[in-house]
C-alpha cells in the first residue's frame, strides 16, 4: 500500500507552517511531500491512502488536533481558504483511477497567523499530537 503525509502551510508564517512541521517529523517512516493547495492534487495522484496535514481555524481550541474526514465534513474549512476539500471531491470525480481511496485530513487549530518561523507554544505541543495520530492511522492500514 502506498501511504503519504502532504503538509500543507507557509514556512514563514508561523502557525500555519504546522503542517509542514508534521509531515517533516515523518519523513523517516512514510513518503512525504509538500504541497500548496493548488499543488495538492498533483501530489496525492497514484497513492493508496493519504493524510493531509494543515492548519484550521475557528473549530476548537489553539493547539487542538481534529481528524476530519472528507465526506463527512465538506463545510470545514482549512486555512487555505482555496477549497481543498471541494478540490480533492472534484478530483476523485474527475480521476477516479489517479486518486487514493482513503483521504484524511489532520486539522491543528491555531491562533492568530504572524510572520515568522516559529510556532506558539499550543501549536508546538500539538505537532506530537499529530504524528500518534497519522502513525495510528497508518499502522491500522498495514
Amino acid at each position: 500500500m502506498k501511504q503519504l503525509v502532504v503538509g500543507i502551510g507557509n514556512p514563514i508564517l508561523g502557525d500555519d507552517s504546522v503542517g509542514l512541521r508534521v509531515a517533516e517529523k515523518l519523513k523517516d517512516k512514510f513518503d512525504v511531500k509538500k504541497a500548496t493547495p493548488t499543488t495538492l492534487i498533483e501530489a496525492i495522484s497514484g497513492y493508496d491512502s493519504v493524510v493531509i496535514v494543515d492548519a484550521v481555524c475557528g473549530f476548537g481550541e489553539v493547539g487542538e488536533v481534529f481528524e476530519v474526514e472528507i465526506a463527512e465534513n465538506s463545510e470545514i474549512s482549512l486555512s487555505h481558504s482555496a477549497g481543498i476539500i471541494e478540490m480533492l471531491s472534484l478530483a476523485k470525480a474527475i480521476y477516479p483511477d489517479r486518486m487514493p481511496k482513503d483521504i484524511r485530513i489532520i486539522a491543528i487549530e491555531i491562533g492568530e497567523i504572524r510572520i515568522g518561523e516559529e510556532l506558539s507554544e499550543d501549536v508546538e505541543k500539538a505537532v506530537d499530537e499529530a504524528v500518534r495520530i497519522i502513525e495510528k492511522l497508518f499502522s491500522d492500514k498495514a
